[in-house]
């Protein structure tokens, strides 16, 4: 069973159902539809939540209006070594003001997702492989940053320039 993981550390329930594309629409509750089923509605049916799922050969770039109500974003990791995702997020976040939750599912590894949160990502489908406590430990493993990032943080550069500011 996998573990849904948020970026403050806490284990979340989830209670999104996943919607295969020919599945019937449930009458309420909160469900999970590819891009393609998205498309094909353009809205959501009265009593549902829903949530989109995005392949990360997608570009997002075509569609991020359409989405930008959405309450949650999956965005799908197929292989550790591929980080098309990552730059998903990232545009999702920067250029298009998401601020829904977007959520990494997949091969999310906990030895990435440190990173994946500064691109973006605030929640995380752990494969039943990966240690929560390990994934908890790696989302504060770095406190410092040289770069800005989706997530606010002070870079090392902004720190030490206000040391040597007179004051």
């Amino acid at each position: 069973m996998s573990s849904l993981i948020l970026a403050d550390g806490q284990l979340a329930s989830d209670g999104w159902t996943v919607l295969d594309n020919e599945a019937a629409w449930p009458e309420s509750g909160h469900v999970v539809v590819s891009l393609a089923r998205w498309r094909e509605l353009g809205k959501a049916p009265a009593g549902l939540e829903i949530a989109v799922s995005i392949p990360n050969t997608e570009n997002v770039d075509e569609f991020a209006a359409e989405l930008l109500d959405r309450p949650m974003l999956l965005l799908e990791i197929p292989k550790f070594a591929d980080g098309r995702a990552y730059s998903q997020a990232r545009v999702l976040r920067d250029r298009y003001r998401y601020t829904g939750q977007i959520r990494a599912v997949g091969e999310v590894h906990v030895d990435q997702i440190h990173f994946m949160r500064r691109c973006g990502f605030d929640a995380f489908v752990l494969p039943e492989s990966q240690s929560v406590d390990a994934a908890r430990r790696k989302l504060d493993e770095f406190s410092l940053s040289y770069q800005h990032a989706a997530v606010p943080l002070t870079t090392v550069w902004e720190r030490r320039r206000a040391a040597r500011a007179p004051g």
